[in-house]
């Protein structure tokens, strides 16, 4: 039999740990929820009549943060610049890139990159080991840049039928630039330039957070990419443009967005809006702008 002074103690611990317990979390304000990517990675054809784009397949969102979602309706979809003709192309697929030269459309499926016809003929696989992501066909249409971690992330390029893959060094999401003279990428979180064999590289960005998905102009002229700017509570991702040499940098947007890709005419870009604290059915969609970031517009309204 325990001693009652011995009880006691156990008992006063007891209290003592659960004042504690409840002082720790008394005034501590819950995590605010945060809300899914809707549409992701967007590519517009080259003919300007078609901008492909990736589906969650997510059908509503909740206040809490949950959502609902079809898995059927998971992959890459079509939708027109002014917003009509929506449709399923590919179910799984995943940051689609066309092909500037020929009816093809690249894009990875199982941590795998493939090509497919435009009519849905000739699925062929490029890639069959590792994490292959971020494909880019170069403008000629002969090459493709992309992802891969060898052994931490870096660049590989391949002939357009997979052969003669070769590695270039510690880079990501690569984009060719017009003339197919240089490679603007990612590196250490800011954005650099660097000739095709991967030498002469520089420095673009110094921006501090984490800036990513890089694209050149049409005319080579600019880089439009996002960048994670630093904000109270969490990192908050915006669009930015800059001359190819770094100069001139100015941030387009402000209340959020990743994934920028240009109009072939180099006057407008789809983006992503990101604001992952927002609970609005302007969260996560695709949306586009002029290239000045003026004239704002919702192209795509899914899961709300």
């Amino acid at each position: 039999m325990i001693p009652i002074f011995r009880q006691f103690l156990y008992l006063l611990i007891i209290l003592l740990l659960f004042s504690c317990s409840k002082k720790s979390t008394d005034g501590v304000k819950p995590p605010s929820p945060t809300y899914p990517i809707i549409c992701d990675a967007p590519a517009w054809s080259p003919d300007g009549k078609t901008i492909a784009y990736w589906y969650s397949g997510i059908t509503k969102v909740r206040p809490n943060g949950g959502s609902d979602g079809d898995p059927t309706q998971r992959g890459i979809w079509f939708i027109s610049p002014d917003g009509t003709n929506k449709r399923m192309f590919l179910w799984g697929g995943d940051l689609p890139d066309w092909n500037p030269v020929e009816p093809k459309l690249i894009f990875v499926m199982n941590a795998q990159i493939y090509t497919i016809k435009l009519n849905g003929d000739s699925l062929t696989q490029l890639t069959f080991e590792g994490t292959n992501r971020f494909p880019d066909w170069s403008p000629d249409g002969k090459k493709i840049a992309y992802t891969r971690p060898q052994p931490g992330t870096g660049m590989w390029i391949m002939d357009s039928d997979g052969g003669n893959k070769r590695y270039l060094g510690f880079m990501s999401t690569p984009d060719w630039s017009p003339d197919t003279s240089h490679f603007v990428y990612k590196f250490r979180n800011e954005i650099w330039v660097a000739d095709t064999n991967g030498i002469n590289a520089k420095q673009l960005t110094f921006l501090g957070g984490d800036s990513r998905d890089p694209h050149w102009s049409p005319d080579g002229s600019k880089i439009v990419f996002s960048s994670q700017k630093i904000a109270p509570g969490y990192h908050l991702t915006q669009i930015w443009v800059m001359n190819s040499d770094g100069t001139n940098l100015k941030q387009l947007t402000t209340e959020g967005g990743r994934y920028p890709a240009w109009s072939p005419d180099g006057n407008k870009i789809v983006y992503v809006r990101e604001n992952p604290k927002e609970y609005s059915s302007k969260q996560g969609q695709l949306w586009i702008m002029d290239a000045d970031g003026s004239n704002k517009r919702q192209l795509t309204f899914d899961g709300w």
